[in-house]
């Protein structure tokens, strides 16, 4: 199940890091490097590298937010 989601988020164009957030999202932890396992697997190749603009406008956690989840 979570190898036909990953494949199918990387066909709309997210990163390995937004698909990565997406599982999360929905209850599935996976690791960006786990992800990019399965894509080279499925035969995909890298994305091109986004633009500064291009990137999302989702906040990501400081170090302090991050520290105190552990």
């Amino acid at each position: 199940m979570a190898r036909e989601r990953v494949v199918k988020l990387h066909k709309e164009n997210l990163s390995i890091y937004d698909i990565s957030r997406s599982l999360d999202m929905e209850g599935h932890k996976m690791s960006p490097v786990g992800i990019s396992f399965i894509l080279k697997e499925e035969g995909f190749a890298s994305l091109p590298r986004r633009r500064d603009e291009e990137h999302p406008l989702d906040p990501h956690p400081t170090v302090a937010e991050a520290l105190l989840q552990k």
